[in-house]
């Protein structure tokens, strides 16, 4: 019964995809689950009523890059009930890969996810083996007209260490198998930091 509703469950993520405005709302306000989600699993100051994300110095020398993902790939997993997404399921990505910049690193997304639709915003942590992270922000997935390619737009939102104040984006595109819930996926997109 549980691999019949996980099978269900991950056909309506990967069959529906995610939309800009399923996963951002329009006035970029972060309220309710989103705001619970973020100070969750993002350090962030909010001491002075501003988000802030761990911003580097002004006097820090930013420099943009191209980062390619060479390989990424990992396993679906499924929590429920989950004290983060109460009452809803949470979808956790799990895997890892290698990348410029970040050498072989470790993925997870996490979102919630209500049968239908994701409630609230995709993110994603990636962890390089000196322990800096990327943080990112699913914006938009997409299929090409071969059902198994899939295309993920997401953007660079901070990070700790070296990617400290980071922006960017990154598209990554690959296979999803819908039937074992495991991706595997590459791409490349610019990193500010």
């Amino acid at each position: 019964m549980k691999k019949h509703i996980l099978l269900l469950v991950g056909l309506f993520i990967l069959n529906y995809g995610c939309s800009t405005g399923d996963i951002i709302e329009e006035n970029n306000e972060i309220t309710g689950l989103e705001e619970k989600a973020l100070l969750t699993h993002l350090a962030i100051d909010m001491s002075n009523g501003d988000l802030n994300v761990f911003k580097k110095s002004s006097s820090a020398n930013a420099v943009t890059r191209t980062i390619k993902f060479q390989r990424s790939s990992g396993y679906f997993d499924f929590v429920y009930p989950s004290t983060d997404c109460s009452p809803y399921l949470q979808v956790l990505i799990v895997g890892n890969g290698n990348a410029t910049f970040l050498g072989n690193f470790e993925v997870i997304n996490k979102y919630c996810f209500d049968g239908e639709n994701p409630v609230g915003p995709i993110y994603g942590f990636l962890k390089a083996a000196n322990g800096d992270e990327i943080f990112t922000q699913m914006i938009g997935a997409t299929e090409l007209p071969a059902p198994e390619i899939s295309n993920f737009e997401y953007i660079i939102l901070g990070g700790t260490g070296r990617f400290e104040g980071a922006t960017g984006s990154v598209h990554m595109y690959g296979i999803i198998d819908r039937i074992n819930f495991l991706f595997n996926l590459e791409g490349e997109g610019e990193i500010t930091f």
